[in-house]
């Protein structure tokens, strides 16, 4: 999900429930409302609230009217806020200045929220979000998220679709800093909606405009004129490096239209030193990198919220994988474009129900080609020489996703149950061509090839025959069913069970059901502390790089 959730309690001053409050959430940015009313035992449960500040407000006939302020809520967030109100008097409204609850007392997952304000403030290399995982305890870095595990292990979610990279995992499509609003990293214990990770789960949202016009611009540059010469250096290695870019956001219409931008660039210069036998020099190593991004948000009315957004990476390298041994001969060009184009409607039905449908198309084309176009690959004791034996390359990955999740709320003797049904519909492909060993590979035990000498002649050769071109077709079709049961304010049961239908390379994969129970416990109902446990079968997705 990615959205959040408030829970809480209307009482009077005696600590009597108060049946039929109605309990509105105010959306500070945008003006969006939520309207709910407290049941029989004077709870109620807001849901589908976007990120972001909130205002919430309590109203009944016969007593004066409740507002808190300044309560923040985040990406996937289960707050408990309570009211309590005195009977009507001179004061007829009571505005108080409230805190979201540092403890998610109904959550059995173990996770960490990283925040806007976190982006903006702490220093961030190479202004990647995702080395900010490594605020989570337990997490070494974006690739090791959950058990340590390997990055095909995890799963990046971004606004409630898959941004995994098919063949080789991590994220298929880099997004500019400026474009995260915020997101949370669920390292055990996530429920049964996620799937095809056995890892950690890293779930994102992106940002959007709201009533308020914010723009920003940015550049950072590094320089060799900035850098001190190595000691033993005679002269310093070239170095150029700009990033730079910026958003804008705002209302095109207020309280209903908005729009975000956001774009970032990276241009830098490097310089690899070759040093063989053969050949001694510097050679330039470019990069540019370009990521654009651009959102709608349409609040067709108060039940309504549609979203249609596209994001795009551009990257080229050159001279790639040359230095030190290999030279300028062996290196190679790489380039690559992903776009994703994104919608998604969030529909409130009643008082209680929540249906949240998305859609993505996505692509990723990227290729190599070696600076030598053809002929073998010559590795010699000091040097390698020739085009590498893996190239050129070529892939293509596409997928087409559609995920419908719906979700309602119930409550009675038995105690309160969200329950939540969801349906995972993935086509994927990647096809390409993958040259390996097509022009040969020769190994020779000295720094030069004498053909009037045989100890210099190649002691190993090796070819592959056959075609380089591949397709490899992926379907993964799942569904979820989970329960989030509450028999008592202070104790949650969070059950559910998810199915995957994996047909992979003329592969059919059909019994991977994956069971999912968790408990959390606030054991003095103070909110400050709580206790967690659970099991379950977590599954990792297929690599189309097996």
């Amino acid at each position: 999900t990615n959205t959040a959730v408030v829970f809480g309690s209307v009482t009077d001053a005696q600590k009597g429930v108060l049946p039929g409050v109605t309990v509105t959430a105010r959306n500070v940015e945008t003006g969006t409302e939520t309207v709910e009313a407290t049941d029989e035992r004077g709870r109620f449960r807001l849901g589908g609230l976007r990120p972001g500040p909130y205002e919430l407000r309590a109203d009944i006939q016969g007593f004066s009217s409740q507002v808190k302020k300044g309560i923040q809520l985040f990406l996937g967030q289960e707050a408990t806020i309570d009211f309590e109100l005195a009977v009507a008097g001179v004061v007829e409204t009571l505005t108080v200045t409230a805190s979201t609850p540092l403890v998610e007392v109904t959550k059995s997952e173990v996770s960490n929220v990283v925040d806007r304000r976190q982006i903006d403030a702490l220093p961030l290399a190479d202004r990647n979000f995702a080395n900010l995982t490594r605020l989570t305890p337990g997490v070494v870095g974006a690739d090791l998220i959950g058990g340590q595990q390997s990055t095909t292990s995890n799963t990046y979610v971004i606004d409630g679709v898959s941004n995994d990279r098919a063949w080789t995992g991590g994220n298929r499509t880099g997004y500019s800093a400026e474009a995260i609003r915020e997101f949370r990293v669920i390292t055990q214990q996530y429920a049964a909606e996620f799937g095809q990770a056995s890892g950690g789960v890293i779930n994102v949202v992106t940002r959007s405009g709201t009533n308020t016009f914010e723009n920003r611009l940015f550049a950072y540059e590094r320089a060799d004129a900035l850098d001190a010469n190595n000691y033993f250096a005679t002269t310093k290695a070239p170095l150029s490096r700009q990033q730079f870019g910026g958003f804008s956001g705002g209302p095109i219409t207020r309280n209903r239209l908005f729009y975000f931008g956001a774009y970032e660039g990276i241009r830098q210069d490097l310089t690899a030193v070759v040093n063989t036998p053969v050949e001694r020099a510097n050679v330039p190593q470019p990069t540019r990198t370009h990521q654009g991004f651009g959102k709608i948000d349409y609040q067709i009315a108060s039940p309504h919220l549609l979203t249609l957004r596209f994001a795009e990476e551009r990257s080229t390298i050159g001279n790639s994988g040359v230095g030190g041994t290999s030279t300028a001969g062996h290196g190679l060009s790489s380039t690559s474009r992903s776009h994703d184009f994104y919608g998604g409607l969030n529909s409130v039905i009643g008082s209680s129900r929540l249906n949240e449908l998305r859609v993505q198309i996505a692509r990723r084309p990227a290729s190599t080609v070696p600076n030598t176009p053809t002929g073998p690959e010559l590795l010699f004791a000091s040097s390698m020489q020739g085009k590498p034996y893996s190239e050129p390359q070529s892939t293509t990955e596409t997928r087409f996703e559609m995920v419908d999740n719906f979700s309602w709320h119930t409550s009675g003797r038995t105690g309160e149950h969200d329950v939540k049904l969801g349906i995972d519909l993935n086509r994927e492909s990647l096809f390409g061509f993958f040259c390996n060993f097509c022009d040969g590979q020769f190994t020779f035990p000295r720094d030069v090839y004498d053909p009037n000498d045989p100890s210099t002649f190649p002691t190993n050769y090796t070819r592959r025959l056959g075609s380089s071109d591949f397709t490899i077709p992926d379907r993964v079709y799942s569904a979820f069913a989970q329960d989030s049961w509450r028999p008592r304010p202070n104790v949650t049961i969070n059950g559910g069970v998810r199915f995957d239908r994996v047909a992979y390379a003329g592969e059919l994969v059909t019994n991977d059901v994956s069971p999912r129970l968790a408990l959390s416990l606030d054991p003095n109902t103070s909110g400050k502390t709580v206790f967690r446990a659970g099991g379950g079968l977590f599954r990792d997705k297929i690599s189309l790089n097996r």
